[in-house]
């Protein structure tokens, strides 16, 4: 009769299923979060459309001040004659970046890195129009247009809005 007057420490059969049970659940939700989280970090670390739109900008700002567009080989070249600079647009395999050549020695001038790993791109030029397809890192297709600023073009336009006038 000693067994009668001992206390049973253990856990129950309902207490072990009750605590198995939370256990999965809690396990369950820890790896929907976690694989909820890993794909929120992969949208925001997808900085594709962020670094074109930077590089759009950029050359766009480059485009609105220069006065004459050029294109020589793999390199657009932008010049503004009222600041004496000259910004080239350099497309390599696999960057794409801007070199400014400026002759006031406390301006800014070197190399800007605007877009990299890159895949390939394409120069079409239709209508005055150039367009650069360049294909990202992600393999999507982008489009930059520009209309071809040349001092010939303007000067004839000029001449011939003199022309109609008289």
């Amino acid at each position: 009769m000693i067994f009668l007057n001992t206390n049973n420490k253990g856990f129950t059969f309902i207490e072990v299923i009750i605590s198995v049970l939370l256990l999965s659940i809690l396990i369950l939700l820890l790896s929907y979060i976690i694989n909820l989280s890993s794909n929120i970090s992969k949208r925001f670390l997808n900085y594709s459309d962020y670094e074109y739109a930077m590089m759009h900008k950029k050359i766009f700002e480059i485009y609105d001040n220069s006065s004459k567009m050029e294109i020589i080989g793999k390199n657009i070249y932008f010049i503004n004659e009222k600041d004496d600079t000259e910004d080239k647009i350099v497309f390599t395999s696999r960057k794409i970046y801007k070199q400014r050549k400026n002759p006031d020695k406390y301006s800014a001038r070197g190399y800007s890195l605007l877009l990299e790993n890159i895949k390939d791109f394409s120069f079409d030029i239709s209508d005055e129009v150039l367009t650069v397809n360049i294909r990202d890192r992600e393999n999507k297709l982008r489009k930059l247009k520009l209309k071809i600023k040349n001092e010939q073009s303007d000067e004839n336009k000029e001449s011939e809005k003199g022309e109609e006038e008289d």
